[in-house]
């Protein structure tokens, strides 16, 4: 007899889905009959001690029944541990070899010494340890990889790059992932040292400098003696030619290190960056999965082998699968499982919510999955395919806190060891304690044991003097919150409602969520599957062997139309050879899709495009870019970006599952004490066993499995189906019932008006055809009242949101906005900021009249002036620095007045040179506006006008009030600085603080500026209400509630100019957005002594001729503060915007970057030191115009308590033949071709003496 045999089974496989918390197992037999099990992910099972007998132990459940635990180790809370030598009763009884302090209630774990997925095998068939398991062949998912990214441990990893980018990885795109960070939370890359090789490739693949292997051999020996044995290779270009990297590997293998990896063995994906990170994340994964999969491989024994799923939804065998393939793989098993159910019943508009132990995962299937080519874990972006899967940090065991008597939740877990608080292993208050507390989970059903004192406790000290059951609300509520905005990132993002969209909940707490969660995004219909809890394992069994093959191209689509067919011919071969090489077999080898990425030449953004032999490329882009963006596309070249061939083989067809004929209702035979709607009620609990095909059950209600249970919330019906599934579906579209807690109505409706302000943003960006707006990200979006003042921001430039306020509150004076009106503006006289950013507001009304506005800002790279990219450096009036537009309608009554729009943008005496880019953007703005006003009415619809106004008002009165707070919290009196620019020009502060209020004045300040750093009352305001949001210090959407403990004086002159009907009279104001913004915020943190000064500049860099234009802003150092240094290489203060990839950079523009790395010892020592500086060389190939507004060219950025100031900033071109010409701070050039542009940017100020004097004196280059 076989070992399949031995256990009453025929021929088993098996599917495993190791996640955060848990591990799910599923086996299937030749009849199609499936077991199942579950256990952690730390491989134990974990009971509940009922009684002590002697040297017996009795537990309280023993499942899975009649289980053998002879030769299970026994490990206790307090780390004792015990071997079982015997076990009877079914498990129930144990007897151990020395008994450890136990006593009736202890939790403890019995572990076989196996992996989980073994473990979770050996329990699903009932085999003792001794007992030889099945020669079975194993499908595997995990994130394992993952949890190893996010909690650090990782191998350590040698990073070898091309000499001039050792900082690459910690430089990245130079944005913060949080604008309000205060101090900026510094990057910490996962490498460890940098070795810089000497070689360069450029963007044709050409060879310029050869690759030094001698010198790279010595080197590599150097940190091989300091214990490195893995290293990542990552070399410009090498997208294009491998040459280099492959070389560089084999000398570092001669040299003894064990673990290489390439960033073009990874795949030929043009961005360095996120090609680099992939190299580092394969290296530095090596043991924590490879380790795992050897381990299980180990245990399982097995002929038969194993395959392990990849994040891009296809099985691989364990001997060639990469590590950085692990990061979704669990996850992408779970929306194979979802995508199969839900297309059994007939659907395939669909969005899977997968809400596990430490996060939930969305992904949407729209008549096909969608797949993304780079993906985000944590803080790392790296090049690798995967399902577009969004993933939250808000799982049953994200931990809840409070900060500041403000709830939240996550984004730490946790993890399954020691877990939420009711697991009984002193873990804090988590998800799962709130829905245990809830009364949402019956603890008899959980799977394991639950602890709800525990639970309780640890409410206690989260809540504090908060009322327990409005703390549950509050907790619930964000939870959900979060969760909802991932399901609208992964539609919205694609231009998809998810209202039309089926929401298919599975994992260990997604059906406790999924209509809570529906509720917020108007989705009508959820199915919960009959295996919900062990979905990803099941997943597994529908997949098959897949492989992807890719190929840059970046060419035009109208070069290729011969070409095209054979590449891809080609790509097809080599796709199906990688299944062959991954399990598959060549008989069933296919390919099954072919996606060719296409975009607009000149822009970054792709679309792709399902290819056939018979389509036409050029027809099917101006169809999907009409779905997406809503217009047709511009008259421009489409270029082939990329192709993209997806083969496989084996897989599964769905089994078709009929909707049911519905019964009546049924009568519940119990119920359970539950909060729904903000109050208790005694709601029906209907075990899962009890239903028969046809049930019906109306929320609230809770359905119950052995390892699930779902809420039917209020007004929702379920519906059982033949094959174990709820359907569960609402009639209307409505939201839930209100909660009575009104500080939960805020919470929920302010998560909503955040939303609406993102989804604004995602709507722009994703509408907009600029690089400016797509790439670097040059826009922001707000939310304000019928007053005009801010409500919420999505977090985009801080420059920008103070100021939109002041804007809209000038226009409507001017302007009376109707329904269906949108206008324009970019006047500084109607608070606009300067003439780049475009500001576009909608009013919303409702049955009342005016509610509020919508308005977005995006910064368009050219907009006329004097020089190319309107941001002339000589400019001495508005008018020099381009098309100045006063409140104008450009949509009236709904009906758009473009015609009007182009007639402006190409009025004399500068018109724009861009006039399409302009109003492709602007159409992108209004887009983004409608996305709002829409939100907003459906805010209203559901949860009441009178809701929506009255929520505004608290959030300015919690604003208001935390303001105050932070005021009142600094001594009384007056504080002063004053900080002078590079010309001259004076900025003056004085600061009056009493109790709770503060007056900010600027008398001393220069007079009107005879240049361009003029700068707007709105920029000043700005200033002032972002400094107070750092002092706040928690989160709280920024708005306008911030000032109203606050009152500011502004003079006449340089930072409130006098305005006329005439640009050429009025002030030039380009460099005071950019600029004079930071040296504001730079003095006012300076007067209240709380940071040392950071770079104070954008940095402003520009350079094109008649046929383009570029425009950067390039990141330096942060000031240090009391117990913090600051942070290194980074964007500060009053902007955040990204950079171009260096190899994305020299593709698109004639220029090869030279080196792009932290500037070291330009930090200002001290106690805490400031933060470095950026060195930036730019060699230009072709004759550009070059422009540079920048500051801190004369000095650097202050110190603060004794610190040193950092280094000032520089700039200089050096020509063909060695002339060396230093820049000022604001210059302009035209260069040659060869020419060399070299730019330092500032350090950051030290904070308190330093313990030594600095060896590198502020200024040093």
């Amino acid at each position: 007899m076989d070992e399949a045999g031995r256990y009453g089974l025929d021929v088993i496989d098996v599917s495993a889905d190791t996640g955060g918390t848990f591990t799910d197992v599923v086996l299937r037999d030749a009849s199609g009959r499936r077991l199942s099990s579950k256990v952690l992910s730390s491989g134990v099972m974990r009971f509940v001690v009922d009684s002590v007998e002697g040297d017996r132990v009795r537990l309280v459940d023993a499942s899975p029944p009649s289980m053998d635990w002879t030769g299970f180790r026994l490990q206790t809370p307090d780390g004792s541990s015990a071997t079982i030598i015997g076990s009877s009763e079914a498990g129930r009884l144990i007897r151990l070899d020395r008994m450890p302090s136990l006593r009736a209630g202890t939790f403890v774990d019995l572990s076989s010494g196996e992996e989980a997925p073994v473990l979770g095998l050996r329990l699903a068939i009932g085999a003792s340890i001794g007992d030889p398991l099945p020669d079975v062949s194993m499908r595997l998912g995990t994130t394992r990889g993952t949890n190893a990214l996010l909690e650090g441990r990782i191998d350590p990893v040698l990073l070898v790059v091309t000499r001039g980018f050792r900082d690459l990885l910690s430089i990245g795109y130079q944005h913060r992932p949080d604008i309000f960070a205060f101090p900026v939370l510094p990057s910490n890359p996962i490498h460890g040292d940098v070795l810089e090789a000497h070689e360069r490739i450029d963007v044709r693949g050409r060879v310029i400098e050869e690759l030094d292997e001698d010198r790279l051999r010595h080197d590599a020996a150097v940190f091989l003696e300091q214990g490195y044995d893995s290293a990542a290779v990552a070399f410009m270009h090498s997208w294009k030619s491998c040459e280099h990297e492959s070389r560089a590997a084999e000398v570092l293998a001669s040299c003894g290190f064990r673990h290489i990896t390439t960033s073009s063995g990874l795949g030929s994906m043009i961005r360095i960056v996120p090609r680099a990170q992939a190299a580092v994340v394969e290296a530095s994964l090596q043991e924590p999965v490879g380790g795992f999969l050897d381990a299980v491989r180990a245990d399982l024994a097995s002929t038969a082998g194993l395959l392990v799923m990849t994040s891009s939804g296809g099985l691989v065998a364990s001997e060639s699968y990469r590590a950085r393939d692990s990061l979704l793989s669990g996850p992408a098993a779970g929306v194979a499982g979802a995508v199969s159910i839900a297309r059994g019943w007939g659907y395939e508009r669909i969005i899977s919510f997968d809400m596990g132990g430490t996060s939930t995962d969305v992904s949407r299937w729209d008549d096909g999955f969608t797949y993304q080519f780079e993906q985000t874990v944590g803080d790392v972006t790296l090049a690798s395919e995967s399902l577009d899967i969004a993933t939250v940090a808000a799982g049953g065991g994200s931990v809840c806190h409070a900060i500041d008597g403000e709830l939240e939740v996550g984004p730490h877990s946790g993890g399954a060891d020691p877990g939420p608080a009711c697991y009984g292993r002193g873990g804090a208050l988590c998800v799962t304690d709130v829905n245990v507390l809830s009364g949402r989970i019956d603890p008899s059903r959980f799977g394991i044991p639950i602890d709800i004192p525990a639970a309780r406790d640890a409410m206690e000290v989260v809540a504090g003097a908060i009322d327990h059951d409005v703390a549950l609300d509050r907790l619930l509520a964000r939870a959900n919150r979060r969760m909802a905005d991932a399901v609208a990132g992964v539609s919205l993002r694609h231009g998809c409602d998810p209202a039309e969209f089926l929401l298919l909940a599975f994992g260990g707490a997604g059906p406790q969520h999924a209509c809570a969660v529906a509720d917020a995004l108007s989705m009508r219909s959820v199915l919960v599957p009959a295996e919900a809890s062990v979905l990803s394992a099941v997943g597994l069994t529908q997949s098959s062997i897949e492989r992807f093959e890719h190929e840059e191209v970046l060419r035009p689509l109208a070069d290729l139309r011969d070409e095209l067919p054979d590449r891809i011919e080609a790509l097809s071969r080599r796709a199906c050879d990688r299944v062959v090489e991954a399990g598959g077999e060549r008989e069933s080898a296919e390919v099954r899709r072919v996606l060719i990425d296409l975009r607009l030449q000149g822009q970054d953004s792709i679309l792709d495009v399902d290819w056939s032999g018979e389509v036409d490329l050029r027809k099917a882009f101006a169809r999907r870019f009409e779905e997406i963006y809503g217009y047709e596309p511009p008259d421009r070249p489409i270029e082939v970006a990329s192709v993209h061939v997806l083969a496989g083989s084996g897989g599964a067809d769905p089994i078709p599952v009929p909707r049911p004929a519905a019964n009546d209702p049924i009568v519940p035979s119990r119920t359970i004490r539950s909060r729904f709607g903000g109050r208790w009620l005694d709601v029906p609990v209907i075990d899962v066993t009890e239903l028969v095909e046809g049930d019906r059950i109306h929320g609230p209600a809770i359905v119950t499995a052995s390892m699930t249970t779902t809420v039917v919330e209020i007004g929702w019906t379920a519906l059982f189906g033949c094959d174990g599934s709820l359907l569960l579906e609402r009639p209307d579209a409505k939201g839930a019932d209100p909660l009575r807690d009104d500080g939960a109505v805020v919470e929920r409706i302010t998560d909503a008006f955040i939303a609406v302000a993102s989804e604004m943003g995602e709507v722009l960006q994703r509408c907009a055809i600029s690089v400016n707006v797509k790439e670097r990200r040059d826009y922001s979006c707000a939310l304000l009242d019928a007053e005009g003042r801010l409500v919420v921001n999505a977090p985009h430039l801080p420059v920008h949101l103070g100021s939109m306020g002041t804007c809209v509150q000038e226009v409507a004076r001017v302007v009376d906005m109707k329904p269906g009106d949108v206008v324009l503006t970019n006047h500084p006289r109607y608070g606009g900021s300067h003439l780049p950013d475009l500001t576009v507001i909608s009013p919303v009304h409702d049955d009342r009249g005016l509610l509020g506005y919508v308005a977005s800002r995006a910064h368009h790279a050219e907009l006329g002036g004097c020089r190319p990219g309107s941001m002339p450096p000589d400019a001495r009036c508005l008018e020099d620095e381009g098309v100045v537009i006063p409140p104008m309608k450009i949509v009236e009554d709904g009906v758009g007045r473009w015609d009007d729009v182009r007639r402006v943008l190409e009025s004399p005496p500068w018109p724009s040179r861009r006039v399409e880019d302009n109003l492709a953007d602007l159409r992108a703005a209004v887009a983004a506006n409608h996305r709002g006003v829409r939100a907003l009415g459906s805010l209203i619809e559901s949860d009441s006008s009178e809701v929506v106004r009255r929520t505004m008002h608290r959030l300015q009165e919690t604003a208001s009030s935390l303001s105050r707070a932070a005021l009142a919290a600094i001594p009384d009196g007056r504080f002063e600085a004053r900080e002078i620019m590079d010309d001259g020009a004076c900025i003056a502060v004085s600061i009056l603080i009493r109790g709770e209020e503060a007056t900010f004045g600027f008398e001393g300040t220069s007079g009107v500026h005879p240049g361009n750093l003029n700068a707007t009352t709105a920029i000043v305001r700005s200033a002032v209400l972002y400094v107070l949001r750092l002092l706040i210090g928690r989160s709280l959407p920024l708005n306008d509630g911030i000032m109203e403990p606050v009152r500011i004086g502004i003079p006449e002159g340089m930072l409130n100019p006098a305005w006329s009907d005439d640009p050429a009279s009025c002030p030039a104001v380009v460099g005071g957005n950019v600029e004079t913004s930071q040296c504001i915020v730079n003095t006012l943190l300076k007067a209240l002594g709380v940071s040392a000064g950071s770079q104070g500049t954008m940095n402003n860099l520009l350079f094109g001729d008649d046929s383009f234009g570029y425009y950067e802003t390039i990141g330096g150092g942060c000031g240090a503060m009391d117990g913090a240094p600051g942070a290194s290489g980074v964007h500060s203060h009053m902007t955040n915007t990204r950079i171009t990839d260096p190899e994305v950079f020299e593709l698109r523009y004639p220029v090869r970057l030279e080196a792009f790395s932290l500037r070291t010892g330009s930090g200002g020592a001290g106690a805490f030191s400031g933060g470095e500086g950026l060195h930036r060389v730019i060699r230009f190939l072709e004759p550009v115009q070059l422009s540079m507004l920048t500051q801190h060219r004369s000095t650097g950025p202050f110190g603060m308590a004794g610190g040193m100031p950092g280094a000032a900033g520089g700039q200089q071109v050096t020509s063909l033949d060695g002339d060396v010409d230093e820049l000022e701070a604001s210059d302009q050039r035209d260069l040659q071709a060869g020419s060399l542009l070299e730019i330092w940017t500032p350090g950051g100020g030290g904070w308190g003496p330093p313990p030594r004097v600095s060896s590198v004196r502020p200024g040093d280059r």
